[in-house]
């Protein structure tokens, strides 16, 4: 196999052909792994990163693996730090590789990342699946690898029907699906359940941000949506999954408006939750559980065996599933001894610190938040 690297600021337009047809032949790709998706965070996010793009060719010189990386100044430091292009809002990254040479590709891609280069001091790879080929191999390759894990993804196995699913429910979440939704329609008059449209597609994520930034500045937290940048990445992104098929952006109306939004995509037989946004003054008919039923039973309808609720262990996960997978974290350091590596290993820490802080005053923030609007 012959691995060849791009380090042009174009390179992921220039590849966009041989791309597309790669993530079309991969049957376990995600969303985060598509030439759109890569495509349009670079054209955001790129201009003060240098790009490191791996390419995989067989003998026959077919593409058949790519991993996209970019380097950047490690938290403001001289160090130079390589990450997967798309790092922060994506939720599964790993090389994009045919099935029959995934295991191979992330072998040599390994091995590339561990021989290290003159242009990077700390190679981070963030969000990793657990059962990732990346992580199996990682500690096999080199001393200077090591694999931490990240977040939890619960998820949810799909049966062949809304009936069979909910079946699997407890007694009380069964009730509370059918009481919020009578409580909605007798109190509000009929609701109404749709996904956004061409047509409707940009004022449907402009209520999706706003309803989603107003929960969290109720919490005096920024919340994900908070910079004009991130918007403007899934406002660009959206428009293009939408085109593709992927895209499902529901919404629930009611009293005249829109009162809960849930922003998903739909790839490879699974559906992924990515982000909500629920009215706080119609707190007290759960739209947030109404509109995910809504998508639920859709991912049913489509035939899709999953539906993923993503990073991160909030408990309105787990009332729909008791599963988890946890992400992985490869650091691997180009000088393990030398001040680099021992400066690298230091910031590691201090970043892993602040992150896991800042969640925990989340989720104090919210605790709290639901308990005054229950009081």
């Amino acid at each position: 196999m012959r691995i060849s690297t791009a380090v042009d600021h174009d390179a992921i337009k220039d590849l966009q052909s041989e791309w597309t047809s790669l993530q079309g032949r991969c049957t376990t790709a995600t969303p985060w792994q598509t030439w759109e998706w890569n495509d349009t965070w670079w054209t955001l996010y790129g201009s003060r990163r240098r790009m490191h793009l791996v390419m995989f060719h067989n003998e026959s010189g077919d593409l058949v693996g790519l991993a996209p990386f970019c380097v950047s100044p490690y938290l403001g430091t001289p160090l130079r730090r390589l990450s997967w292009v798309g790092t922060g809002p994506s939720d599964y990254l790993k090389p994009l590789a045919l099935p029959e040479y995934e295991d191979e590709v992330c072998r040599l891609l390994l091995e590339h990342l561990s021989e290290g280069t003159r242009s990077w001091d700390v190679a981070d790879l963030q969000q990793l699946p657990e059962k990732a080929a990346m992580v199996r191999r990682a500690t096999q390759v080199s001393e200077c690898c090591s694999v931490a894990p990240l977040e939890p993804c619960p998820f949810l196995a799909l049966p062949g029907s809304w009936t069979e699913l909910t079946a699997t429910f407890s007694k009380k979440f069964r009730y509370n699906l059918g009481y919020y939704d009578r409580l909605l329609n007798r109190e509000l008059g009929p609701t109404q359940y749709r996904m956004a449209t061409e047509q409707s597609l940009d004022q449907d994520l402009t209520t999706l941000f706003d309803l989603h930034q107003k929960r969290w500045r109720s919490r005096s937290l920024p919340g994900a949506l908070a910079l004009e940048k991130v918007q403007k990445l899934h406002r660009n992104s959206a428009a293009r999954f939408l085109a593709n098929g992927w895209l499902r952006l529901h919404l629930l109306e009611a009293d005249g408006q829109v009162v809960g939004a849930l922003y998903c995509y739909a790839l490879n037989g699974r559906t992924f939750y990515y982000l909500g946004g629920f009215s706080l003054d119609h707190h007290k008919y759960s739209p947030g559980m109404l509109v995910t039923a809504a998508a639920v039973r859709q991912a049913i309808l489509e035939d899709c065996h999953e539906f993923d609720f993503l990073r991160g262990h909030e408990a309105y996960k787990y009332h729909w599933c008791s599963e988890h997978r946890m992400n992985q974290r490869i650091l691997i350091l180009r000088s393990e001894r030398g001040v680099s590596g021992r400066l690298g290993k230091l910031l590691h820490r201090a970043e892993n610190y602040v992150v896991v802080n800042a969640k925990a005053i989340a989720e104090r923030q919210t605790k709290r938040s639901a308990g005054s609007q229950s009081a």
